[in-house]
């Protein structure tokens, strides 16, 4: 049987990584929201969107952050705990990631900045673990814009609806399915692998 999709495409954070960005940053804020509130703030922060494309250094970057959102923070001591806010990726990725390897070519799309990138590498090997990756910082293009995704369909050399992606955020997930492509909301690692197995791309072994 003709396979239904060339690639999978996974968002990293809060799908494939744990991280806790967002519950400490709203630790800072003297106003807290909630997590839903605080994700969409970040997504279209001008400050985060410049650090995210690659426009800024990190400490303009932290500069920018703290005074944006009103931090009770120093830059010096929020930078300092951010490069650590990627707490590593959910345990079974790796296997998971090698599992579907066999059948399809893997990717991941995220927005994301060079200092996360590098632990990212260093102390998890996710460019390893992934055929291609496609980074906000890199490619110069965020999620939910259209630009990321019509660079990522390019790149890929394929039709969009032969792409499946999976993100956290329902934002990037409209955005997906604008640009062509299959989607999928996912909470977190573990209900990523339960949609997997319901749309039939995992076999419950």
């Amino acid at each position: 049987m003709k396979k239904k999709y060339e690639y999978l495409l996974f968002d990293i954070g809060g799908v494939l990584l744990e991280h806790s960005s967002g519950q400490r940053i709203i630790e800072w804020m003297d106003n807290p929201v909630s997590n839903e509130e605080m994700s969409n703030i970040w997504l279209f922060s001008e400050t985060v969107r410049k650090y995210e494309r690659g426009l800024i250094k990190s400490k303009e970057f932290a500069e920018g952050i703290v005074k944006e959102l009103q931090l009770n923070i120093d830059a010096e001591a929020f930078l300092e705990e951010f490069a650590y806010f990627p707490k590593g990726l959910f345990p079974g990725v790796e296997e998971l990631i090698k599992d579907l390897s066999n059948n399809y070519s893997i990717a991941c799309f995220s927005n994301t900045n060079e200092l996360h990138w590098s632990r990212l590498c260093d102390d998890f090997y996710l460019d390893k673990i992934v055929d291609r990756s496609f980074l906000s910082f890199k490619i110069g293009f965020m999620k939910p814009d259209p630009e990321a995704y019509n660079y990522v369909i390019n790149a890929l050399s394929c039709e969009p609806c032969k792409i499946i992606f999976f993100d956290d955020n329902k934002v990037n997930v409209e955005a997906a399915k604008s640009a062509g492509m299959d989607a999928v909301h996912v909470l977190d690692f573990s209900d990523m692998k339960k949609q997997l197995l319901s749309i039939g791309i995992l076999e419950n072994k």
